[in-house]
């Protein structure tokens, strides 16, 4: 009887275990797919002569979401949009969604806050716009919110009206508290 219940229980996690090596091997395909589809979709823009990228006005960012698939953000009518970037792609393996603001806007916005926030910028080797003096821990434009996202030492209403007030007051930034370490 004790060796039937064992070599059940063994049965059964070797398929367990093959379902999970099938679900992590559709995930990595799907993110691949739409990873791929992500990087041929941004380099069908155009670069100017700087190397930079001259982004679409109807482009709003894109992400891959957490069910693995593309999204492509317009602003404005998504059905305009739909065959053109169906036809760049080759294949339908992406989502759109109307989004508020243009990634233009927001790059112009997000340029227009490192210059007013360059004296208080910390140079270090993070990767991240360090401005702690003024209690910011990090700035970037999110493709997926379509906002400037701010993330604060501290967000309270202290520190939020603190840089509504003193730095800049704009409908495109969205506020996060920073994910610090806990020293003790």
């Amino acid at each position: 009887m004790f060796l039937l219940l064992s070599l059940i229980s063994i049965m059964c996690s070797c398929v367990h275990k093959n379902t999970d090596e099938e679900v992590w091997k559709d995930l990595l395909g799907k993110t691949t797919i739409a990873n791929t589809n992500k990087d041929k979709y941004k380099d069908s823009f155009l670069v100017d002569s700087l190397g930079k990228t001259i982004y679409p006005d109807y482009y709003a960012g894109s992400y891959v979401n957490s069910a693995c698939e593309l999204v492509i953000g317009v602003v404005g009518d998504t059905s305009v949009y739909r065959d053109e970037i169906r036809k760049m792609l080759g294949n339908d393996l992406f989502l759109i969604t109307e989004r508020e603001y243009p990634y233009n806007h927001l790059l112009s916005k997000y340029d227009s806050l490192i210059m007013v926030l360059e004296a208080f910028i910390e140079q270090r080797d993070t990767g991240r716009i360090e401005c702690y003096k003024v209690g910011i821990n990090d700035l970037y434009i999110s493709e997926e919110e379509n906002r400037i996202m701010v993330e604060l030492i501290e967000i309270d209403s202290v520190h939020v009206h603190r840089f509504l007030s003193q730095i800049a007051d704009m409908p495109e930034i969205l506020f996060k508290e920073a994910d610090l370490p806990v020293l003790h």
